[in-house]
């Protein structure tokens, strides 16, 4: 049973590390974004919002598994 554990916390770990690695690449990719000579010409409120929702995203199965019981979450995630 400890070994099995012991793999739990090295999976947690390593997406902890893609989640962390995914806010560097926004962080990155940013200024390509909101380059106003650019492909894409986003503002930086745009790309602020599509980087919030991708969090919400990212955090939504966190969400529903900790509070399984709280229907009142699972109604305000689907709007």
């Amino acid at each position: 049973m400890k070994i099995q554990f012991r793999w739990l916390v090295v999976f947690g770990a390593i997406l902890i590390q893609l989640a962390l690695g995914a806010i560097y690449a926004w962080s990155v990719f940013t200024p390509l974004l909101i380059d106003p000579h650019g492909y894409y010409q986003f503002s930086a409120q745009q790309t602020a919002w599509i980087f919030s929702t991708g969090l919400a995203f990212l955090q939504e199965p966190w969400l529903l598994q900790e509070s399984c019981s709280n229907k009142s979450v699972l109604v305000l995630l689907q709007f």
